[in-house]
C-alpha cells in the first residue's frame, strides 16, 4: 500500500512542475534548469564587449562646450552582472578615464552599463553607460549617462 502512495506522490509532483516554472519570455525552461544549459553570456564577454565600446565610444559619450572625457584602456573591472531578462542585463564596475581639463587621471570610478540585446537586428546592441564623476572644486559625485546602439560580433 505504501509503494501505491509513493507513486501518486511523485506524478503529483511532476504534474505541477509547469505551473510552477516561469514562462516568461526569457525565462529557462525546466529543461534548461535540470541540465545546466543556458544562453546566458559570460562575463568574459561582457567585459570585452565594454572595452570595446569604451575604447571606440566613451570620449563621444562623455564630451560636453568644455570637453572631452577619454577612458583608460583595459581599465574597466566587472563587480557583478545582473541579468534582467533573456536579452538585457546590467553591469557593475569600476573603470578610469581622463578628464576633460588638461586630462587629469579619475581613477577607480564606478559604473553601470545596462547592455540591451535587439531583437530586430543580430549582433547590435543598446549601451547605456553610466558612470560616476566628482566635480573639480567640491568634490561632489554626480552621475554622466551616454546611450548608443552598437553592433558587436564576437
Amino acid at each position: 500500500m505504501k509503494g501505491k502512495y509513493g507513486i501518486y506522490l511523485i506524478l503529483a509532483v511532476l504534474a505541477f512542475i509547469p505551473v510552477s516554472c516561469d514562462h516568461r519570455e526569457g525565462a529557462p525552461s525546466i529543461i534548461d534548469i535540470i541540465t545546466g544549459n543556458s544562453d546566458e553570456r559570460s562575463e568574459e564577454f561582457y567585459k570585452d564587449f565594454l572595452e570595446q565600446f569604451c575604447r571606440e565610444h566613451y570620449t563621444d559619450l562623455f564630451r560636453d562646450f568644455t570637453g572631452k572625457r577619454k577612458y583608460v584602456e583595459n581599465s574597466l573591472r566587472i563587480d557583478s552582472i545582473r541579468r534582467e531578462s533573456q536579452r538585457e542585463v546590467t553591469v557593475f564596475g569600476k573603470h578610469d578615464f581622463k578628464g576633460r581639463i588638461i586630462g587629469l587621471p579619475h581613477e577607480e570610478y564606478l559604473f553601470e552599463a545596462n547592455i540591451y540585446e535587439s531583437k530586430k537586428v543580430e549582433d547590435d546592441f543598446i549601451v547605456t553607460f553610466k558612470k560616476e564623476s566628482r566635480r573639480l572644486i567640491s568634490g561632489k559625485t554626480y552621475w554622466e549617462t551616454g546611450t548608443k546602439t552598437v553592433h558587436y560580433e564576437h
